[in-house]
């Protein structure tokens, strides 16, 4: 057993113990108050984006809600004759352009001139023109079963759930009003308005990425959600609530349409991420606005919180070790305690690497982004004195990802370009990163006047990977995209319409089952990057070297740990114990010297081999993370076969000979995981 220590020496590790304790408090502390204050500046931020979208969608209603009482005031004050009371409507609705329609339904034999319906309804066709249409000569809106005239009758004003107008070919949000001409509710007066509207102010909520917001009715229909599937079918936020068995959900649904405000931990059942749900009430009575805000990207997601992660566990590890030195008798309990200390180290270091989110570029996860992405490249052409930009909408669908060696990427899918009708542009789109490309027209459609012109596409793209921190590397695949005449200032812009989300953690133009080779896919978004050209290729206007924005489709993606773990890291564990339990043998015969070098070439050649097979997979220029534990394993193979040849031929040389080769065996873990663990604090930090 090695001496006890001086009382000296102890004094210093006692000092050193309180150290480490104050350091690890500090650090602890400041780890909480940064994460504390990134979640209070990422829920303020979203509170921020949500106020003003939803101030919008607000101002709108309030408008509606006031047009609605005003025309039914006017109407009761004016009894018009029917004449009258059309030119009222069309008035007013000429007025107030945001509107859809307006409608003023009678009760049998109430209307002017004594007729058993009437109804006049002056409403937007889907070309966005008013025309005036008569309710009554369609159905009998009286009979009892409709509800939009029923209820301000026997309730009073009300708000009415979203239904689909066909002759609009829209989604609208009614208001309805009774009126009093001879006698009490004689009339209702419905005003009503695009729901389309209100999508897209909304589209700003959904915070650029890191969540999304929805609009919600007192009965629990969704107004606006970025899935347009719960706009348009009847399930209730509620009935989704009692699916997935949410009662997070459910609670907070509950109160924000009882008009209160608040926030609880939620689990998205669309993503199936985490995060928080806010809530809060609308001026509208019963309706809510609900955020859900992905924990991920308010926390890990951050670099400086990282950072702060992997100190505040370095100090901890190093408290842990001076406590052992101080208060711990025996030496093999602290090689074992410090060892696991480091390897704790270690796998907290790679759980914080793990959950770093690794996206890049200008992300575009919304209309409301893209939107601000066109309105500031249309300043920056009329600055420049260019040409005014044409955007093509382009949408992309990936099927399948191989690998073709450690650079080349090949993918298969469709892409997909929206044109105006009777655009002079021509149609098609360059991969200019390919080394390969099959482009084939499978498609043109016209869709709601637009053409729409798909692609099959195969692309093998050759793109650099940093592999400097396998196994733990982030992969970010990118299929970069120019307009066929791009010359031209065509710039291709995200068919955001096209997908069902655009979050990025909802994989939007990802097959559901694709195959990702050891990998799994994190996240997909289109982006855009600046790149300048020292050339105008002969034909583009402009002078060469300005900044061209061009659109990338990201597919960001880690690696499958333990694929790793179980090819290269279990066998150096086989081997680094191999090596202890040769280290621990060669004590017990000084002539097993020759076989503990023989046994140490042998291991020598597998972590070798394990070694080369690795570079050569990767094809990695520099030196990557994992090759670290392969150079301490080349050290201890040559400190045991040095160890063995000491002790075996100079037995009582110094610390070789001290209580049989006592430190070698007692330092053996402790030297080799703290190793690791700084070589993995150095690489990562």
């Amino acid at each position: 057993m090695p001496p006890k220590p001086t009382n000296h020496i102890r004094n210093i590790q006692i000092v050193l113990l309180i150290l480490s304790l104050v350091f690890s408090a500090v650090m602890i502390w400041h780890y909480r108050a940064d994460k504390a204050a990134c979640v209070r500046e990422t829920l303020d931020m979203a509170r921020a984006k949500v106020g003003t979208s939803i101030g919008y969608a607000e101002s709108r209603l309030a408008e509606l809600e006031r047009v609605g009482q005003e025309l039914a005031r006017e109407i009761s004050e004016a009894k018009p004759d029917a004449d009258a009371l059309e030119a009222m409507v069309v008035a007013t609705a000429e007025k107030h352009g945001f509107l859809n329609g307006i409608c003023v339904a009678f009760r049998p034999f109430q209307a002017p001139g004594g007729r058993e319906l009437y109804a006049p309804y002056y409403r937007k066709n889907r070309a966005g023109v008013f025309g005036m249409t008569y309710v009554d000569d369609v159905y009998n809106y009286a009979d009892g079963s409709w509800e939009w005239f029923e209820r301000p009758l026997e309730e009073g004003a009300v708000w009415h759930d979203p239904f689909y107008g066909k002759a609009s070919g829209a989604f609208l949000v009614q208001y309805g009003v009774p009126v009093s001409i001879q006698n009490e509710n004689d009339a209702v007066v419905g005003v009503n308005y695009s729901l389309a509207d209100i999508r897209e102010y909304m589209a700003a909520s959904e915070l650029d990425g890191a969540g999304y917001s929805a609009i919600i009715t007192a009965s629990g229909r969704f107004v606006y959600h970025p899935n347009d599937d719960l706009v348009t079918h009847t399930q209730t936020v509620f009935d989704i609530a009692r699916a997935t068995n949410n009662r997070n959900l459910l609670d907070a649904s509950e109160n924000a349409v009882k008009g209160k405000a608040g926030q609880v931990e939620y689990t998205s059942p669309v993503t199936g991420l985490e995060g928080w749900f806010l809530y809060r009430p609308l001026t509208v009575p019963g309706w809510a606005v609900l955020s859900v805000i992905d924990r991920h990207d308010a926390q890990l997601g951050k670099d400086d919180l990282k950072k702060h992660g992997m100190e505040v566990s370095f100090a901890l590890i190093t408290a842990c070790c001076f406590f052992c030195m101080v208060v711990v008798k025996r030496y093999w309990v602290k090689t074992l305690l410090c060892s696991l200390g480091f390897v704790m180290g270690i796998g907290v270091t790679w759980y914080i690497v793990i959950n770093t989110s690794a996206e890049t570029g200008q992300i575009i996860s919304s209309e409301m982004t893209l939107d601000k992405f066109k309105k500031k490249y249309d300043a920056e052409c009329q600055q420049r004195h260019l040409s005014t930009p044409v955007y093509v909408p382009t949408g992309l669908f990936v099927q399948s990802i191989e690998y073709d060696g450690p650079n080349n990427v090949t993918m298969t899918g469709y892409v997909w370009q929206t044109y105006d009708t009777g655009s002079k542009i021509d149609k098609g789109l360059v991969f200019p990163e390919a080394v390969k490309t099959l482009l084939e027209e499978t498609y043109r459609k016209t869709v709601n006047g637009k053409k729409v012109v798909g692609w099959y596409f195969e692309v093998t793209v050759r793109e650099r990977f940093d592999n400097s921190k396998f196994p733990l590397d982030k992969v970010n695949l990118w299929i970069r995209m120019w307009h066929k005449n791009f010359y031209d200032n065509v710039v291709l812009v995200p068919d955001i319409a096209s997908y069902q989300l655009s979050n990025p953690k909802s994989l939007a133009g990802i097959e559901a089952d694709i195959v990702t080779e050891g990998k799994h896919i994190v996240s997909s978004f289109f982006s855009y990057r600046c790149n300048a050209y020292k050339t105008n290729f002969g034909v583009a206007r402009g002078k060469p070297g300005r900044d061209v924005p061009e659109l990338y489709y990201n597919i960001a993606m880690s690696r499958k740990f333990l694929d790793s773990f179980v090819a290269h890291l279990i066998p150096l564990i086989v081997v680094l114990s191999l090596l202890y339990i040769i280290l621990l043998m060669s004590v017990l015969e000084k002539s097993l010297a020759l076989n503990v070098l023989a046994a140490c070439s042998g291991l020598f050649f597998v972590a070798i081999f394990d070694h080369i097979g690795l570079r050569e997979s990767l094809s990695a220029s520099g030196i990557v993370y994992l090759e670290y534990y392969y150079f301490v394993t080349y050290f201890v193979l040559l400190a045991v076969s040095i160890n063995s040849y000491l002790y075996a031929y100079h037995g009582n040389l110094g610390l070789v000979g001290f209580q049989r080769n006592i430190y070698p065996r007692v330092f053996y873990w402790p030297l080799i995981t703290g190793l690791l663990y700084a070589v993995t604090f150095a690489v990562y930090y």
